[in-house]
């Protein structure tokens, strides 16, 4: 295993286990059995070292809805699932927990948009753009919103994580997972709304 991996790997255990704000480079570094300006050769902080395994971890789980997910369902069926999978997939990892965790996310955040990583953190519906046309067309799902739009409200619910302090942490990631079905059920309600 080369420095960086084990880096990367010591760095994942011990935020998995004390978390993001009780671990701090020097603990990363000893156990790797490495100096401190290792670290940093392949690391500017701690903080870009937690973003690539948040990352990481966040496509292991996207991946792993993916595969559970029938996007031939109905619509309600698809989101709410997609929503019940990712809600219970960061509940069981301690690495994707510390984006709800109020003392860290903040300092995480503001290094996340350093990083340019946004594009890689947007949900699954970019993969859900064909089954969206689909439900469409069936008459499923409302024709008279452009489904870039659609895309749109799911992308505004999935970050109004990102005002979470200002909402109340108390009230995620419930306030989520109410705010999909409310959005689901008005778009599939077509037989009110005429194209």
């Amino acid at each position: 295993m080369d420095k960086k991996e084990t880096i990367f790997q010591c760095g994942k255990e011990l935020f998995s286990s004390k978390g993001f704000k009780d671990t701090n480079v020097a603990d990363i570094t000893k156990m790797a059995g490495i100096a401190a300006g290792t670290f940093y050769l392949y690391y500017p902080s701690k903080e870009n070292l937690f973003i690539e395994i948040f990352m990481q971890e966040n496509l292991k789980l996207k991946e792993a809805i993916h595969n559970q997910v029938n996007p031939d369902d109905d619509p309600m069926t698809v989101i709410m699932q997609i929503t019940h999978l990712n809600l219970k997939g960061i509940a069981a990892n301690p690495i994707l927990r510390e984006w709800y965790n109020k003392d860290v996310f903040q300092k995480i955040e503001q290094k996340f948009r350093e990083t340019d990583q946004k594009a890689n953190f947007d949900f699954m519906y970019e993969d859900y753009y064909a089954a969206i046309k689909k439900w469409q067309a069936e008459g499923k799902m409302r024709a008279d919103i452009d489904c870039e739009m659609i895309m749109a409200l799911f992308t505004a619910v999935i970050n109004t994580d990102t005002h979470k302090e200002e909402i109340g942490i108390q009230y995620f990631p419930q306030l989520l997972e109410y705010l999909f079905q409310f959005v689901v059920d008005g778009l599939t309600n077509v037989s009110g709304h005429r194209e």
